[in-house]
């Protein structure tokens, strides 16, 4: 079965497809330059929860965390290697679009962390 919609231009009449480009969702000719348009949020974009993210450990040795947590945090080296070593654990609070970045950075540099509420990201 086929589910592809196919759509016809509104100018020319020939084929046009549907698609989603950064912010914007519309119908675009694949022959002419006849469009259109609406503006485009994604889900995580949409999402107004507030989460807390907690550095749950990490190796203040490490000079990757150090650096990850250096532009996460944006603080210099010896203050993020100072954030690494707190028993406590780091806190950083955002909307999802941001935590999904720093979630991704401390996945990347193998550092230990909570997200609450769950993340679904």
């Amino acid at each position: 079965m086929d589910t592809k919609v196919s759509h016809v231009c509104g100018s020319c009449g020939g084929p046009s497809e549907a698609r989603i480009q950064g912010g914007t969702k519309g119908v675009y000719c694949t022959q002419c330059d006849w469009a259109v348009v609406t503006t485009y949020s994604s889900e995580i974009q949409r999402d107004r929860t507030l989460y807390e993210v907690t550095i749950s450990g990490g190796d203040f040795r490490d000079k990757r965390q150090i650096k990850a947590i250096s532009e996460i945090f944006g603080v210099n080296f010896l203050a993020a290697r100072a954030l690494l070593g707190t028993s406590s654990g780091a806190v950083l609070k955002g909307r999802a679009a941001e935590i999904f970045d720093v979630r991704h950075a401390l996945v990347v540099a193998g550092i230990p962390h909570e997200i609450v509420p769950y993340f679904k990201y």
